[in-house]
């Protein structure tokens, strides 16, 4: 099972096909400037913060530290996934979980002077990360969302099934209302 696809069961259910799911990846790369891959990466390290306070007592107080090059050879190479390509269902599923907490344990992706954790503590943090990533996607969303219409439109061509799907699954999974992005692509489309 591949991290996209673990993804896409937790950020992009319930959006049919690829155009959606390419849509809504270069959306997110043009407005955070990030690959997605990085973007995923950086919601283990706001995982790890929602786990600090029994974490820390492996580390002294600290927050342990990721070994984002581990945790990409436990992707990449353990589990052969690809988050550019794999469908995010895939990566939030309960069987990607389980699979990415063994190989998190297995190549010690947290660095804990000298400590070790049990598998079930990896899954912990696998479940902490799946949600840390909804938020963080989503986040990208509510920040800005004419920013976020605007590049939308631009990404979709202006195709108005997609986008009008596109804002129902985001107003859905993310809670947030995109007002109106339909009604701008009619009105941007009849503009070209």
């Amino acid at each position: 099972m591949s991290l996209l696809g673990l993804l896409n069961t937790y950020l992009l259910q319930g959006i049919a096909g690829n155009a959606g799911y390419d849509a809504l990846k270069a959306v997110w790369a043009r407005i955070t400037r990030k690959s997605i891959e990085d973007e995923y990466l950086d919601a283990f390290d706001d995982a790890l913060k929602a786990n600090a306070s029994w974490l820390s007592r492996y580390t002294s107080g600290e927050l342990p530290s990721l070994n984002r090059e581990e945790l990409r050879a436990a992707l990449h190479q353990d589990l052969m996934t690809s988050v550019e390509h794999t469908p995010l269902t895939t990566l939030q599923g309960p069987e990607f979980v389980a699979a990415l907490a063994a190989a998190m344990e297995a190549r010690s992706v947290l660095e804990l002077g000298g400590h070790t954790l049990t598998q079930e503590e990896y899954t912990s943090i696998a479940r902490s990360f799946a949600e840390a990533a909804t938020a963080r996607f989503g986040s990208v969303i509510a920040k800005d969302p004419q920013l976020f219409h605007q590049t939308l439109l631009l990404e979709t061509s202006n195709n108005r099934a997609l986008v009008e799907q596109l804002e129902s699954h985001i107003q859905t999974r993310f809670n947030v209302t995109l007002e109106h992005l339909s009604e701008l692509s009619h009105t941007q489309h009849q503009i070209l």
